[in-house]
């Protein structure tokens, strides 16, 4: 396990301007607590040669359709980063561990990030060389300790994939999501439907909900009795504004916006549930807080989800739908941790 403390300042994420401060880093493993102190270097204005890690872009297809949000991609303003964001963040983040890490002999990793670090790709960052913690490790992101805690707490053997609940190109919704909001147009995601229909085809599952039959009520009725959920839709940003933020588009109906957020699932209890991956835009956004992020992730997994697989950066219609199809491939090969599976992609 690695954590990271922020004291007493923050380090901006998604630009190269890194505020001077100190970080507290801890790795954990079989050989006891190793504690690093890290000063962060003022690096305003710095602009460091190219690394690895892939933006947005670079994994696009020629020709990738829509992102599965209404936000822009590739702003910093939004937080998307580039191979030269990726180096700075190595490099003041991963470089001074560099040896604590090469001698660490774990199967996995398990990163508890602390405040705005929580935008950060860990699994593209890197020690020495080209090679990326993915490409040692099964990297895995817990929001705080104490969800950690909780999940070790209720660990439980390794059972079937039988009910699955597939979830593809929702109509959009057509109100603001919130007061004072303007209602974006979001376009069809017609990969995103190839992608639910892809997935289905390797479970023994009833149809995807796909279009009009995407709607809150259907996926509040499934979700309780699911094994694995996958939902493949536009998300909504996680807002500083709201207490828990961030919502999926569902299909509307006449008594409902078709906005599936943090507040429709606090009250559920998915114990059965493996799995549930969000394939839309940035759906591992949320609001910092002293526990971690909050948002549709955290609420997850405090209803008893075992796994989240999440995005940090918006992502193409197409690509995603190819790269989904491969990762559940991976899970019913039988690699049972997430973070395992997507790593062999």
């Amino acid at each position: 396990m690695l954590v990271f403390g922020i004291a007493p300042s923050r380090l901006p994420v998604g630009s190269r301007t890194v505020t001077r401060g100190t970080l507290h880093a801890w790795l954990v493993d079989a050989t006891g607590v190793h504690h690093q102190p890290i000063e962060i270097p003022d690096l305003t204005g710095a602009q460091p040669p190219p690394g690895p890690g892939p933006g947005p872009e670079a994994a696009a297809d020629p020709t990738p359709g829509p992102v599965r949000d209404f936000v822009v991609p590739a702003t910093t303003a939004t937080g998307a980063m580039d191979a030269a964001d990726l180096e700075v963040l190595s490099r003041v983040l991963l470089a001074p561990l560099a040896e604590r890490l090469a001698q660490c002999r774990a199967s996995r990793l398990v990163i508890v990030p602390d405040g705005e670090l929580d935008r950060i790709p860990f699994a593209a960052l890197h020690t020495t060389g080209a090679d990326r913690l993915i490409d040692r490790w099964p990297v895995s992101v817990v929001p705080s300790i104490g969800v950690y805690a909780q999940l070790a707490a209720t660990a439980r053997p390794a059972a079937p994939v039988r009910d699955v609940l597939l979830v593809g190109n929702p109509a959009s919704p057509v109100d603001p999501y919130g007061a004072g909001l303007g209602v974006r147009h979001l376009p069809p995601l017609v990969h995103a439907e190839r992608e639910v229909n892809g997935i289905a085809a390797g479970y023994r599952c009833g149809p995807p909900l796909i279009g009009p039959a995407a709607t809150r009520r259907a996926v509040l009725d499934a979700l309780p009795t699911c094994d694995l959920a996958h939902f493949a839709t536009h998300g909504i940003l996680g807002s500083q504004t709201a207490v828990m933020p961030g919502a999926l588009c569902l299909t509307p109906t006449a008594d409902d916006d078709g906005y599936l957020r943090v507040d429709d699932l606090v009250d559920l209890r998915l114990p059965r549930c493996r799995l549930v991956v969000l394939s839309a835009c940035r759906s591992g956004w949320g609001r910092s807080s002293a526990e971690g992020t909050l948002g549709l992730a955290r609420t997850l997994l405090a209803v008893g989800v075992r796994s989240v697989v999440v995005s940090l950066w918006p992502i193409y219609d197409n690509a995603a739908a190819d790269f989904m199809i491969g990762f559940h491939a991976g899970v019913r090969a039988g690699v049972d941790r997430a973070a395992a599976a997507l790593r062999a992609l």
